[in-house]
């Protein structure tokens, strides 16, 4: 059986990705971005804060589908 997260992209139906799949006992994550929860882009020039806020996305997203 397979679960998806959405990224919430509109364009995640006309491309056909998701945020993360469940396949089983496998998880698999795409790629992210580091987008804030108002829309904007999380750490503008602070790189490291730009990876920390994509882990939290995938964080979320691997928890939703049980992980």
């Amino acid at each position: 059986m397979r679960t998806r997260v959405s990224s919430g992209s509109p364009y995640e139906s006309e491309i056909g990705f998701s945020r993360a799949v469940r396949e089983g006992n496998h998880i698999y994550v795409s790629g992210t971005a580091p987008i804030a929860a108002d829309g904007t882009t999380a750490g503008l020039n602070d790189p490291a804060e730009q990876a920390r806020r994509c882990f939290e996305i995938m964080i979320l997203a691997i928890r939703k589908l049980g992980g």
